[in-house]
């Protein structure tokens, strides 16, 4: 997203310019309202291009900003006739519709991003849709996958027992928040990301649309006898990796 921006305020800046030395004779007020779909368009086959480069799936948010681009592009050009109904609630109507696909369809409709660990290493978790809770009473930590299209995920790390090695925490999901909290003197090797909303890991913080990011290890980490690897991602929402008080 930032090179697509980059290079969209670039040709802006550059338009603005040649217009100022008498060089352009045209209103670029008018051709930046008639054009500006092409940045979702160029923004989604970016989003596409580097998915396909990193061997991910999960192409239904770069497809929908493709799509929706080219119908509110052609729009401005009257290609229709008629008038599209306003971009955020057609996203919004797409983003609906696919929810209900994914809780009535089979596996194929569901979000697929990163495979960190053996599947037959996993114990699988899937809500889909609603809301998973670990921890409320004393556990023992399994590696542990969980797939959610919407909803909220809460682990309590500090009522887990923990076994020799490295347990590997995966949690992957369309729209929600994911809070988990962590022990002191627990290991931990965490990456946390969203595309849009807020990441907190730890003392970290970071937000906004676009991909955020963080990554924390411990120190000990490698040496540590019982550990724990947590990869977290999201497409819209809010991640809290704390400690425990």
């Amino acid at each position: 997203m930032k090179k697509t921006l980059g290079i969209a305020i670039i040709v802006y800046g550059a338009l603005i310019l040649l217009s100022a030395l008498g060089l352009l004779h045209f209103s670029i007020g008018y051709y930046f309202n008639l054009l500006w779909p092409i940045v979702l368009i160029l923004w989604g086959l970016e989003m596409l291009i580097s998915h396909v480069a990193r061997g991910r799936r999960g192409f239904f948010f770069p497809i929908v900003l493709v799509v929706v681009g080219l119908l509110l592009l052609l729009h401005n050009f009257d290609f229709f006739g008629f008038v599209l109904v306003h971009p955020v609630s057609l996203i919004f109507a797409i983003l609906v519709l696919y929810i209900g696909f994914s809780i009535i369809s089979p596996r194929s409709f569901r979000f697929r991003h990163f495979r960190h660990f053996e599947m037959d290493k996993k114990k699988l978790k899937s809500t889909r849709v609603g809301e998973t809770r670990l921890g409320d009473e004393p556990w023992h930590l399994e590696p542990l996958y969980i797939d959610n299209i919407a909803g909220s995920v809460r682990i309590n790390l500090a009522t887990a027992m923990v076994s020799e090695g490295e347990t590997p925490i995966e949690i992957i999901g369309g729209f929600g928040e994911v809070r988990i909290q962590v022990p002191e003197g627990m290991a931990i090797d965490a990456m946390a990301e969203v595309t849009g909303g807020e990441v907190r890991l730890f003392h970290r913080h970071v937000s906004g649309l676009g991909t955020n990011q963080l990554t924390y290890i411990d120190d000990g980490y490698a040496t540590s006898l019982s550990k724990v690897k947590i990869r977290i991602r999201l497409r819209f929402g809010d991640i809290r990796v704390t400690r425990a008080n």
